[in-house]
C-alpha cells in the first residue's frame, strides 16, 4: 500500500495559487474609502443621524436623479420612518425639500452669463425644462428667464 497522488512539494504552487486568488478576491469586496456612499454609511453608523445623511446626499446628487425610497434602504430604515423624521426634523417633506434645494441651486447658476437655460435647468436636476420653468416660477415667482434678465438689468 503506497502513497498515491504525489508528494507534497507538488501542492506548494497550487497553494500559493489559491491564497492570491482569495487575496484578490477579498481586495475586490472592499470599498472604495473616497466613495461617497461608504462615507455617508460611516456616518450613518457612527451618529444614526438619517436626516443629516439625506441632506448631505442631496447637496451632493440633487442634479441626478434622487429616489427618497432608495435613501431609506441605504440607511436600514423605512420609508414611512424616515419621512415622518425628516419632516419633523426639516418642516417639510422630502420632496418639497428637495424641489426648494433644487430652485436654490438654478437661482445660483443663472447668475453664470454663459449658461443657457435649458443648461440651468439640467444642472438643477431637472432634464425637462418645462418641468424647471414651472416649479422655479412656482417657488421663486418669475420665470428662469425673467429671473436672468431681473439680475442682468441689476448688474
Amino acid at each position: 500500500m503506497g502513497y498515491i497522488g504525489g508528494s507534497a512539494f507538488e501542492r506548494i504552487p497550487s497553494e500559493q495559487s489559491i491564497t492570491a486568488i482569495t487575496r484578490d478576491f477579498k481586495r475586490l469586496g472592499k470599498l472604495d474609502e473616497d466613495d461617497l456612499m461608504v462615507k455617508m454609511l460611516s456616518g450613518i453608523t457612527r451618529h444614526y443621524d438619517y436626516v443629516e445623511f439625506v441632506k448631505e446626499y442631496v447637496a451632493q446628487n440633487y442634479s441626478e436623479e434622487v429616489v427618497f425610497a432608495d435613501l431609506a434602504k441605504v440607511a436600514h430604515v423605512s420609508r414611512s420612518y424616515l419621512s415622518s423624521l425628516f419632516k419633523k426634523e426639516v418642516g417639510c417633506s422630502f420632496q418639497s425639500y428637495l424641489v426648494g434645494f433644487r430652485m436654490q441651486k438654478a437661482a445660483i447658476l443663472l447668475q453664470a452669463p454663459h449658461l443657457q437655460l435649458s443648461e440651468v435647468s439640467a444642472m438643477a436636476g431637472y432634464p425637462d425644462y418645462a418641468q424647471f420653468s414651472r416649479m422655479f416660477k412656482k417657488l421663486m415667482g418669475c420665470s428662469p428667464k425673467q429671473y436672468k434678465s431681473n439680475l442682468n438689468t441689476k448688474t
